[in-house]
């Protein structure tokens, strides 16, 4: 089987390529593989056509093109091959913004490109979560979609850790408005703990901080070594998102073998399981301190949350996403 796949620029992000560069190098193992950066960062009329034309020049017109994500319109270069496309989640269309006729303007040549041409000429969809799957069911009810979820690193491992009731680490991940840091800041008010908050905080995120009185810190910049040690370090791992297309941190936080105070809203609560405490507004501050002042008072809560997410983060495997990812490539590869 030859298999060639289009990641988009990494000048956007390295997410999807720390998702995606485990499966290639698995999969080379056994297939021929070649692995290709799209040259823009931009979404731009320019951008797109400079990826369009790159991914036309470098298809392989009898094996199979895979689009990791984000840079669905991809696709349309590749119209007439076997392809797949994975979609992570609908935020370039779905987060809230003015209601501006420019804006609408925008979103409707967004839907197109992203959402509905790539959907119609792509052999295979895979979503990454359930979630993600149902949000794309307006453009495509068939069975062309399947759920395969993201992997954990391998090098997330359970690292036990006596639990500091009298002055907590809280970990929070993610500082854009849907990761809901101000919530998590103002719900700690008046209590003793250290809060961690990885990626860069605006200056009036440190401002509330510093007004509440917060002992915080926020490492920026750091290595994948030096994000496990944060979690290894951490008591309770924060992450109360709006919205997400996936959720790592959680089944990071899981695989450590620390407790996880996550949003009872998709897909959160679908990847979470049975191993982190839901929140139901994960907006509200008071709901928000209950849930961290329960789980330090509560050892036995600690304890059944822990042991449900190390066994709930077990599905998550490299192992898995490649057997599921071999298993589509087998089935489009002998398909007419």
């Amino acid at each position: 089987m030859n298999i060639t796949y289009f990641q988009r620029s990494p000048k956007v992000g390295i997410s999807i390529h720390k998702v995606f560069t485990p499966i290639i190098n698995a999969i080379a193992k056994e297939e021929e593989v070649i692995s290709y950066d799209v040259p823009s960062p931009r979404s731009t009329p320019l951008g797109i056509l400079k990826n369009l034309w790159f991914v036309y020049k470098h298809r392989s017109k009898t094996g199979i093109n895979h689009i990791t994500g984000d840079i669905h319109y991809c696709i349309l270069a590749l119209v007439g091959c076997k392809t797949v496309l994975t979609v992570h989640d609908d935020s370039a269309i779905s987060r809230p913004r003015k209601d501006t006729l420019s804006i609408h303007i925008y979103l409707k040549f967004k839907e197109l490109l992203w959402f509905k041409l790539p959907i119609k000429y792509a052999t295979k969809i895979i979503c990454i979560s359930q979630h993600t799957k149902n949000s794309l069911k307006k453009w495509d009810n068939t069975d062309k979609m399947q759920v395969i979820y993201d992997q954990i690193d391998t090098e997330f491992k359970y690292s036990p850790k006596d639990f500091n009731a009298q002055k907590p680490t809280i970990l929070h991940v993610g500082t854009e408005p849907h990761k809901n840091l101000e919530t998590v800041i103002q719900s700690l008010t008046g209590l003793n703990c250290i809060l961690r908050i990885l990626k860069p905080m605006s200056d009036k995120q440190k401002r509330l901080a510093e007004s509440n009185n917060i002992n915080y810190h926020n490492p920026v910049d750091i290595s994948n070594e030096e994000l496990i040690q944060e979690y290894r370090n951490a008591d309770i791992i924060s992450f109360p998102s709006s919205f997400e297309g996936f959720g790592l941190p959680i089944i990071e936080g899981q695989a450590t073998g620390r407790v996880v105070i996550t949003s009872n809203m998709a897909p959160m609560n679908e990847i979470a399981g049975l191993g982190a405490f839901l929140v139901k507004n994960p907006k509200d501050p008071e709901e928000v301190r209950k849930a961290i002042v329960d789980l330090i008072k509560d050892q036995s809560l600690r304890d059944n949350l822990i042991e449900n997410g190390l066994k709930n983060s077990s599905k998550f495997s490299l192992d898995t996403a490649v057997k599921n990812y071999k298993s589509i490539y087998q089935k489009i590869a002998i398909s007419k």
